[in-house]
């Protein structure tokens, strides 16, 4: 089949939206298909053997108008017939399949709001919301798009999703299908595991005893480093070991807060890095106490690689990790008894992420987190997640 994808931008090394979106198109390449990315603006020479990237400017900047315009132009590129089948992985333009890979505007909204600190704050963001011309833009393209004739199918990468599209803006359930979310891990063997780990705490300076734990995000306040390292103020003052690499683009304001915490000497900076899977490995814990997340790359990496997952119910990953009191445990194969990390409640409580992590520093308890893990590998591969979609795909162009 001649399959378009449409992306408001497609940057490969980007987030997780973009980075999911290039691997989803390069497992349907595989599959036998002719897959065109219809793009607002990807890099200069972005290009995939097989793979046809289609932009409609070489300007980055997309604005108000610059929004308004891309959606035009992908409606009518594919109203022209040249496809058997699309998928949108935006709310802001439709397809014959919409998948929000980023969940909807309105949650990603309520969300932002959420992680302000005050009363005050969380008031002037609503206002400052409400005042936003290209807020107010995505929301009605939004409306637009979750209503469209042309939508056949939506693909839910979580239950948390599907939530969204049913309670915001009453898409009806029998519309939706959740397909879970997935990722390319490589499978190495025990002895590489081993000599990953090595190599990665040797060269942090971290002893093979201490409980290690991964943070990795590109937009780390969103992802809860605050609370990770209020978190890590408390194990300190309760006298608990423990250290935390921080992966991912830093602000240096980070390690000044480190610093007024008194915990910097318990901090490792790795930066953006495409070692990840070698981080999984070094790391006892993954923790990602977020805010908003549709459904976690990280998390899913970090399960795949059989690396136990502390993050919130905010987080749609956590259908994969079993105890949350938020849209889990999930019916999705697993297994509510076989706990695979904890699920917090509220993103910002650091007394609850520091007694997560404490639980989580015992040896015992991890490693029966980490051997409910297993099999995980495979049910959340994005060969799996390809698999579902195409055949989405295929009933949608009948």
């Amino acid at each position: 089949m001649k399959i378009a994808i449409v992306i408001e931008r497609f940057d490969p090394t980007g987030g997780g939206a973009e980075k999911s979106t290039a691997q989803i198109a390069c497992h349907l390449r595989d599959r036998g298909h002719e897959v065109t990315i219809l793009t607002w603006w990807s890099p200069p020479l972005c290009s995939f053997d097989g793979i046809t990237v289609d932009s409609a400017t070489p300007r980055r900047r997309l604005g108000m108008i610059q929004l308004y315009r891309f959606t035009n132009w992908a409606r009518k590129r594919l109203n022209e017939g040249e496809f058997d089948s699309s998928l949108s992985v935006t709310t802001a333009a439709p397809a014959a399949v919409v998948q929000p890979r980023s969940g909807t505007i309105r949650e990603t909204s309520r969300r932002n709001v959420a992680m302000r600190v005050s009363r005050t704050c969380r008031i002037i963001k609503k206002l400052s919301q409400a005042m936003s011309g290209k807020l107010q833009i995505q929301l009605a393209l939004e409306r637009r798009t979750l209503a469209d004739r042309q939508v056949k199918r939506f693909c839910a990468v979580s239950r948390y999703v599907a939530w969204q599209l049913e309670n915001d803006y009453a898409v009806n359930s029998e519309m939706i299908e959740v397909i879970a979310n997935g990722s390319d891990m490589p499978d190495p063997g025990v002895d590489q595991r081993r000599h990953w780990r090595k190599v990665i705490r040797d060269g942090f300076g971290i002893s093979a005893d201490t409980p290690a734990f991964l943070f990795a995000a590109h937009n780390p306040r969103l992802k809860g480093i605050d609370t990770v390292l209020a978190a890590m103020k408390i194990l300190r003052q309760r006298g608990q070991e423990a250290v935390v690499m921080i992966a991912g683009p830093m602000q240096y304001g980070l390690q000044a807060s480190a610093v007024a915490h008194g915990i910097r000497d318990c901090l490792r900076f790795v930066g953006p890095t495409d070692r990840m899977a070698e981080l999984y490995c070094g790391a006892d814990v993954t923790v990602l106490p977020t805010y908003y997340d549709p459904s976690s790359k990280v998390a899913i990496e970090s399960l795949m690689m059989c690396t136990p997952v502390i993050t919130t119910a905010y987080n749609g990953a956590s259908d994969w990790v079993a105890g949350t009191d938020g849209f889990g445990p999930s019916a999705l194969e697993m297994d509510p008894r076989q706990p695979t990390g904890c699920v917090l409640a509220d993103p910002a409580d650091a007394v609850a992420l520091a007694d997560a992590m404490v639980q989580l520093s015992d040896p015992d308890k991890r490693a029966s987190y980490a051997h409910a893990t297993v099999g995980l590998a495979d049910k959340l591969s994005m060969s799996r997640h390809v698999e579902s979609l195409e055949r989405v795909l295929v009933e949608v162009s009948n």
